[in-house]
């Protein structure tokens, strides 16, 4: 019970005691008396409890002036998380309000600050590489030597090519506001698209793509552009884990009563412990540390593309525990 209840309470108790005292001293007019009694005080004890609720006592009012102090001088330079401690409790919302800003900033800082970091550091290795390889063709007299260098340039170009697409396209999807423009996609069609675009791919590393479609057709209400996304990441990444020899298969499925699409890409590559499973979604996180080619941003990038379409997305082993299967569930198919 707050000051003004508690202020409140009294004096109803107050005019209470007026009207039974009044009734005891004139018995013979206790119904009269309790009424006056009790009507008249009511008249004040209303304005006084209107006045009470409308107003903000003095020393909350300083313990408000000192909080915007504290906040525009320290909290706004260093995040700090504001300490309760005796503040009065009608300002206390307040307090939690700001701590749980404060909390959400920090984490964003933290993150940027991370992100920042890792990005710098992933694209110094490309670019190092491209001067040494080109100081070598300049340096090269023999033919061999300086188009190999030129090769390695061109690896190390596409490398970072890629790594400046994904890092604009996952600050993309964590900004505060992203808007999915969303249409009915043709799920069965798209997955033909991206293995066909990784078929070549797949030649050079001896690895047998496949599709398996169960149902005859499957549309979902999506955005096209970041399904080509997720499924190219996934494909991508199960390519470039998997040996020569190997395979990597796209799924595709669907659980009409509950109206979810079924994404599965199972290969039969070197796999991820299950230990490491939920770290692997982390930025710049490689289970690999020896991969050079990727970027560590691909399962990143998928796993938000699944939340900002309310889906989930799973990591299990392969058949007969070999390998990496990952299956992603999405909601919102249609029928046609």
């Amino acid at each position: 019970m707050n000051k003004h209840q508690l202020s409140s309470v009294l004096l109803i108790l107050t005019v209470l005691g007026w009207g039974v005292s009044l009734a005891l001293i004139f018995p013979e007019h206790v119904t009269t008396l309790m009424a006056i009694a009790i009507i008249f005080p009511m008249i004040p004890a209303a304005i006084v409890i209107w006045i009470q609720s409308s107003t903000v006592p003095n020393n909350v009012l300083k313990e408000i002036n000192t909080l915007a102090i504290k906040i525009e001088h320290d909290l706004v330079r260093d995040r700090t998380i504001i300490e309760p401690n005796d503040a009065p409790e009608e300002i206390l919302p307040l307090i939690n309000a700001i701590n749980r800003l404060l909390r959400h900033l920090n984490d964003r800082y933290t993150q940027e600050r991370d992100f920042s970091a890792h990005a710098s550091h992933e694209l110094r290795t490309p670019l190092a590489g491209i001067r040494l390889q080109t100081e070598l063709a300049l340096l090269s007299n023999e033919p061999s030597k300086r188009d190999k260098a030129l090769r390695n340039i061109m690896q190390s170009v596409d490398r970072a090519t890629r790594l400046v697409e994904q890092l604009l396209t996952i600050s993309r999807l964590t900004a505060e506001n992203v808007d999915l423009a969303t249409e009915f996609v043709n799920l069965i069609a798209l997955a033909r698209r991206v293995v066909e675009d990784h078929q070549t791919s797949a030649n050079a590393n001896q690895v047998e793509l496949c599709l398996a479609i169960q149902p005859q057709s499957l549309y979902l209400e999506a955005s096209e552009q970041s399904l080509t996304m997720l499924v190219d990441n996934l494909i991508r990444n199960a390519i470039a884990h998997t040996p020569a020899g190997g395979r990597v298969t796209l799924g595709l499925d669907k659980q009409p009563e509950q109206r979810i699409a079924i994404i599965r890409v199972q290969d039969t590559g070197t796999g991820i412990p299950e230990h490491l499973r939920t770290r692997v979604f982390e930025r710049f996180e490689k289970v690999d540390k020896q991969d050079q080619s990727g970027t560590g941003l691909g399962l990143s990038i998928v796993q938000r593309i699944v939340e900002l379409h309310r889906g989930r997305i799973e990591l299990t082993d392969g058949d007969q525990g070999k390998g990496l299967t990952v299956t992603v569930l999405l909601p919102k198919i249609h029928s046609y």
